[in-house]
């Protein structure tokens, strides 16, 4: 059990650590192409990939080989973002901690939402959340990993 708490604790700092000064349409566009370009070079397996804000889907790429349930995944994932204001991988643990569900816990459905890895909450400054990214197409754990790695370099960039 500590070693879950220890991993949702670095979750919560990664996920203040990644927080945008300002977001919008022309960032989502840069930040997607940023993604995709990464995951040509570094992924493994076909994604889709999602960026929202504010539940409007800004950007959008399904590498070939991908299907419709990687689609639905990163709704589910989105949704997941929207609702619980945190990366689905740090909603996973916390539920596994917690040893129950979103499902069972709030009454959330299934096919609406996902307590699995590769969604992550955009931030900005004292806002908080205003959008999500989602990644689906490897393990879950995978997919928050690719997320994390690429939004920390994005904003390396912008530096």
């Amino acid at each position: 059990m500590q070693e879950i708490e220890e991993k949702i604790q670095h979750l919560q700092q990664e996920e203040q650590e990644l927080t945008f000064s300002v977001f919008n349409s022309e960032i989502a566009w840069d930040l997607g192409c940023f993604i995709v370009k990464r995951a040509r070079e570094k992924a493994k397996k076909p994604v889709a990939v999602g960026i929202s804000m504010n539940h409007h889907d800004l950007f959008y790429y399904a590498f070939d080989g991908t299907t419709p349930d990687n689609d639905a995944w990163i709704r589910r994932k989105q949704n997941s973002i929207y609702r619980f204001f945190k990366s689905t991988y740090q909603l996973a643990l916390y539920m596994e901690l917690k040893q129950d569900t979103i499902f069972n816990r709030y009454a959330v459905a299934p096919t609406e939402y996902a307590q699995f890895g590769g969604g992550f909450p955009i931030r900005v400054g004292a806002l908080g959340v205003v959008g999500a990214i989602a990644v689906s197409g490897m393990s879950d754990m995978e997919d928050h990993q690719f997320i994390t790695e690429s939004v920390r370099e994005f904003l390396a960039g912008q530096a």
